[in-house]
């Protein structure tokens, strides 16, 4: 089936609201409401019939990954994220698998010379390590009132996709960016600018803000192959619009470039309350510093009958049992999608990794 012929990322709100028409039901139930509503879909049909006969399961054990949903349709959900997520936009990241380990450099090999005939030819120097990205997962829970086999039309349909999409991207993008996001082994991928080279800014004039980026420049101390910023659409736009002592634009190609160096802009640079909000960041990123590890994989469950720990930091497990902030589905007839991303990254380079706060 061709997914392209209707809005990305579609298939999977049909996908949930299929499962949730059918009270969670996973087979024949769930499927007859799929193929009566949406007959052309048959990836949609595959993927509930993918998941309605799997296990529980941890990321690293055997068989790991085959309760997600199919490949195409994990894919076009991921195609509505893109536009909006930074990791799907770096296009020079280095795409590595899972769990195996990957060759690479931490310090730059350097040697060489000329050598005569039956010499002997000199040797480099360098200095390399291994990297191995354990299999993460992160994932949302959207808790939302009303029946789904209410939702009918086209517009509810891009609705639920909307908010499915919004609350994978925002998050990952957080992470992923957040100074203060640190590594915890097989459950979170520190972000790339943790313990990372940092900045500071030094004032909000034009020739400050200009000083600022090439320090930045500076701090990177490594041939950027593939550099990027990486900033709020709102600072960039105002980057465009400083001018310097002699009235011309300091950056006359924002908010595209900076200093002749492409800007990825997103909305979910970490910041807090204020205007302009203080705590925001921009980033250096040479993308080849960057592994990333991404199966393609994509988990979408639907229930009607769950109670739910309602925070967003939940506190309930197998051993201590539930907290107090639980609310039922069934009693307040809501529904709750959760989404979960196979995901993860690692900084392979220090130098190629640099941010600055800033409060302009």
């Amino acid at each position: 089936m061709q997914l392209n012929t209707e809005p990305k990322g579609v298939a999977a709100a049909r996908l949930v609201i299929a499962i949730g028409s059918a009270r969670g039901s996973l087979g024949a139930s769930s499927r007859d409401i799929a193929r009566r509503r949406w007959p052309g879909s048959p990836s949609l049909h595959e993927a509930i019939e993918r998941k309605a006969a799997v296990s529980a399961m941890t990321p690293g054990s055997a068989g790991a990954g085959q309760e997600f949903i199919s490949t195409e349709l994990a894919r076009d959900f991921i195609e509505a994220i893109r536009p909006f997520s930074v990791i799907d936009r770096l296009t020079a990241a280095r795409r590595v698998p899972f769990v195996f380990p990957v060759p690479g450099e931490s310090a730059a090999g350097f040697g060489g010379g000329w050598f005569g005939e039956g010499s002997a030819v000199p040797a480099g120097t360098t200095t390399s390590t291994n990297f191995t990205l354990p299999r993460t997962t992160a994932g949302v829970i959207l808790v939302r009132s009303g029946e789904l086999k209410d939702l009918t039309t086209p517009a509810h349909e891009i609705a639920l996709r909307d908010a499915m999409t919004r609350a994978t991207w925002a998050y990952l993008n957080q992470q992923f960016l957040d100074p203060s996001v640190t590594k915890v082994d097989n459950v979170t991928p520190a972000s790339i600018t943790s313990g990372a080279t940092e900045v500071t800014s030094t004032g909000a004039t034009g020739a400050a803000i200009k000083a600022d980026f090439r320090n930045m420049l500076d701090a990177a101390n490594s041939d950027l192959t593939s550099p990027i910023w990486i900033m709020r659409r709102r600072d960039a736009i105002y980057l465009a619009g400083l001018e310097g002592a002699d009235g011309g634009l300091l950056f006359p190609n924002a908010p595209r470039e900076i200093l002749g160096i492409p800007t990825l802009l997103t909305s979910a640079v970490p910041a807090t309350a204020g205007s302009p909000a203080e705590d925001r960041y921009v980033v250096l990123l040479d993308q080849e510093s960057v592994l990333l590890a991404d199966n393609g994989r994509l988990n979408v469950s639907v229930s009607t009958r769950a109670t739910m720990e309602m925070r967003y930091d939940p506190q309930a497990n197998s051993k201590t049992g539930n907290s107090t902030s639980v609310v039922s589905l069934f009693q307040t007839s809501s529904y709750a999608v959760k989404v979960v991303r196979e995901i993860g990254w690692l900084r392979a380079h220090d130098a190629g990794v640099v941010f600055m706060q800033v409060s302009w």
